[in-house]
């Protein structure tokens, strides 16, 4: 089963994780804001700190591109 990554855990993300865990997809939950409460949700597989993305865009993509090999299923490279 392919997994998903949710940015920004908060509000929004934290609807997009519960839907998503609901039918069982696995989630990473990728934080830069101690508020954001959906990176606690029971349904996040994985929790992965990064910078925030206003402040050190460069790092935040860094960082996501970093996490490829690690993380099957959730980011594609199309070149593999």
């Amino acid at each position: 089963m392919k997994s998903a990554i949710v940015l920004f855990a908060h509000v929004v993300g934290l609807a997009v994780i519960r839907a998503l865990g609901r039918v069982n997809v696995p989630v990473a939950a990728f934080h830069y804001s101690p508020n954001e409460m959906g990176s606690l949700s029971k349904y996040v597989t994985r929790r992965v700190r990064v910078p925030d993305p206003r402040k050190d865009e460069n790092e935040f993509i860094s960082k996501l591109i970093d996490r490829l090999p690690r993380i099957p299923g959730e980011l594609a490279d199309p070149g593999r």
